[in-house]
């Protein structure tokens, strides 16, 4: 159990959970559809489940973990920002087996449901239009409103607030890094005040974020340079943000081969009945990469560069042009209260025959992460695990290598950065190499590497 730092928002009135209002389950009890904030827009939305072991109400202990000292295991569901569902462990209809495995690792887990970029409600303020009430940042705002719920009640609540992980996956590995690099940061405390956050602290101590987009402003340039298929972009990207960076194109390569060369070869290893692709060099253990074409996997045409099975985006990528505007998420999301969908890179706006709006501007840089490493306003969270597979076709994975090393150049010391070799967009977090790794790397922040493993929430040993 945690304390509760000062963050500026509401008073809290009205946020203190009922801990005598819950749903047992097996092993656990659920606190279940608890809004988190004292003035939802939505509170259907604005949401979330809390599940804690049985053991901690009374004075027992789970994987050396007790009701003072476990870790709580915020999951964020990500899906193009649309609004978010929530997550459940075994138990229920469609129960997630990784969150049984996190409740029999005592962890106390929370899953959280927030507003979507398509949300919207008839005319809120009486002006004859839609609001659209789920446009960025709301979805930061609803889950750092989470985290300030969670630490508001730390005193009662099992768990420890001071040791909050934050993690998601596409979307939601976005929301999750952004809340790890922006807590507390002045830049929200309009919007939280707006919905009756609780008055505490936003900052986080961990981060898992899997194939999160970083960076909207430059994600059309940076999938180009990945996937090899409009050299107009990837040159861009080359010229225009690999330069900006001090580097060059080569620098960057290098950088990225020093990640996805392990993981091809962790990849063989662990697999050798597999077969090593065309452009890799089994004596040297080297990828070939060949002009502005990432070669990460062989074309039916023996071609180096992306499977067309993988590009699951047009030209551009992200911030969509004409009527492909209005399927766009990222269109929709930086559309503002009032607008449906806008162009949010000046490039997309310069193609469009305008220019970029400033306040538009302002939105792309709130919902990137890298925006607030440098910010000495913004707390960060001090540990960090990154994953990204290979052959994503919908995010770029330059995007989570370069805020890997973003934390790094900013003094973050525990970072964890890897490729997962062979995986697109998605499958990862609960994959059978990466969700126990990842629970044993929250043990080892927590305090609880070396401790004895006893039994879960279900009586069964942990191995």
């Amino acid at each position: 159990m945690g304390g509760q730092a000062r963050g500026a928002a509401g008073d809290g009135a009205g946020l203190a959970l009922d801990l005598g209002k819950y749903v047992q389950r097996e092993g656990y009890r659920a606190y279940e559809n608890v809004v988190y904030v004292s003035k939802p827009v939505d509170a259907g939305r604005q949401a979330m489940n809390i599940y804690v072991p049985d053991a901690y109400f009374s004075g027992g202990e789970i994987n050396g973990y007790t009701a003072e000292t476990a870790p709580i295991l915020l999951h964020n569901r990500g899906g193009g920002f649309t609004a978010q569902t929530l997550s459940y462990p075994v138990g229920y209809e469609n129960g997630w087996q990784y969150l049984t495995d996190a409740l029999n690792r005592g962890y106390v887990v929370a899953s959280v449901n927030c507003r979507g970029h398509r949300d919207a409600y008839i005319d809120i303020d009486g002006d004859g239009r839609n609001e659209f009430t789920g446009k960025a940042p709301a979805q930061t705002v609803d889950v750092k409103s989470a985290v300030r719920f969670l630490r508001f009640n730390g005193a009662a609540l099992p768990g420890d607030a001071d040791r909050i992980v934050i993690h998601g996956d596409s979307s939601g590995g976005n929301l999750s890094a952004l809340v790890g690099t922006s807590g507390d940061s002045a830049d929200f405390d309009g919007y939280l005040a707006r919905c009756g956050a609780a008055d505490a602290s936003d900052a986080v101590f961990a981060v898992g974020d899997y194939y999160g987009p970083t960076d909207f402003a430059i994600a059309d340039m940076a999938y180009e340079w990945c996937i090899g298929r409009d050299p107009s972009y990837a040159r861009a990207f080359a010229e225009g943000y690999i330069g900006g960076l001090g580097m060059t194109e080569g620098e960057y390569i290098g950088r990225a081969l020093g990640f996805l060369e392990p993981a091809l070869r962790g990849y063989l290893a662990a697999n050798p009945d597999a077969e090593a692709p065309s452009y890799y060099d089994a004596g040297s253990g080297r990828i070939d990469f060949d002009g502005y074409r990432a070669a990460v996997n062989d074309n039916p045409d023996g071609t180096k560069g992306r499977d067309e099975a993988v590009m699951w985006k047009g030209v551009p990528a992200f911030d969509a042009l004409g009527a492909s505007m209005a399927g766009s998420c990222e269109n929709s999301l930086f559309g503002g209260e009032k607008l449906s969908c806008v162009h949010f890179t000046e490039m997309g706006a310069s193609m469009a025959g305008g220019e970029l709006d400033p306040e538009v501007a302002r939105l792309v840089r709130l919902q990137d992460p890298n925006s607030f490493i440098g910010d000495a306003g913004a707390k960060k969270a001090r540990h960090w695990w990154i994953r990204h597979g290979t052959h994503d076709g919908d995010i770029p994975f330059v995007m989570s290598l370069d805020l890997a090393e973003n934390l790094k150049a900013a003094g973050i010391e525990d970072v964890s950065f890897g490729f997962e070799w062979g995986y697109g967009h998605g499958g990862i977090t609960d994959s059978p190499t990466n969700a126990p790794a990842f629970f044993d790397w929250i043990d080892s922040i927590a305090g609880q590497a070396e401790a004895p493993r006893r039994h879960g929430v279900d009586g069964t040993d942990i191995p």
